[in-house]
């Protein structure tokens, strides 16, 4: 349901939906379940624009997928990480470009 949500950009019910599942997997114990809940759950903060929350919950999915010696879960967790930490640095480098005014070297022109 969250991830239909998420498609639809209801955004705050899928997260609603995503924590829900957090919640029902806890409760039962079952680590895949929290993996996965951690893993939507991020591509739900991602969809809101909230990188560094979504970074953590992948972390934990990765965490958890691995010690569950789930490598497709685990791949699937860092390939979105990754992605984060990419556009993080892609926007990182246009700041720096920004700051130093479209100089190659950095340097004012005289």
């Amino acid at each position: 349901m969250g991830i239909a949500l998420n498609k639809l950009g209801e955004i705050a019910r899928a997260l609603e939906c995503h924590r829900q599942h957090l919640g029902i997997a806890r409760e039962i114990g079952d680590r895949r379940g929290q993996a996965n809940a951690f893993n939507n759950l991020g591509l739900s903060e991602v969809a809101a624009g909230r990188s560094k929350t979504a970074s953590a919950l992948f972390e934990e999915a990765v965490e958890i997928y691995r010690s569950l010696d789930d490598r497709v879960g685990e791949a699937n967790a860092m390939t979105s990480l990754v992605a984060i930490q990419r556009e993080t640095s892609r926007r990182r480098a246009r700041r720096r470009h920004k700051d130093l005014g479209d100089k190659p070297d950095g340097k004012e022109l005289a």
